[in-house]
């Protein structure tokens, strides 16, 4: 089984537990899925992490990126790594939580 699907698999099942739950993060991935003729919980939790990012809901971001910290869509970078990798334009990693950056 590949990691692609194993991070697929394990994003969902968080996902579902946060649906469950009914947390503001669960309401607005019932909302995704809701208009969306075939719902997909990964494209869900993709679109509440933009959601957050041009809302500017610090709460709900955090909540979404320590769930696909925790499923491995997200890594943490060494110091090394970010040291050697170049970029062109932005920022080498995707963001940065508790002074570690992760891509």
């Amino acid at each position: 089984m590949s990691t692609t699907t194993n991070i697929r698999r394990e994003i969902s099942r968080l996902a579902a537990s946060e649906r469950q739950a009914r947390t503001p993060l669960g309401r607005e991935l019932d909302h995704y899925c809701a208009v969306q003729e075939t719902p997909d919980l990964v494209d869900a939790v993709e679109q509440a992490e933009r959601y957050a990012e041009d809302t500017g809901d610090r709460r709900m971001l955090l909540r979404v990126r320590r769930m696909l910290i925790a499923a491995g869509y997200y890594r943490p970078m060494s110091p090394e790594e970010i040291e050697r990798t170049q970029v062109t334009s932005g920022s080498v990693w995707a963001f940065r939580l508790g002074g570690v950056a992760y891509q």
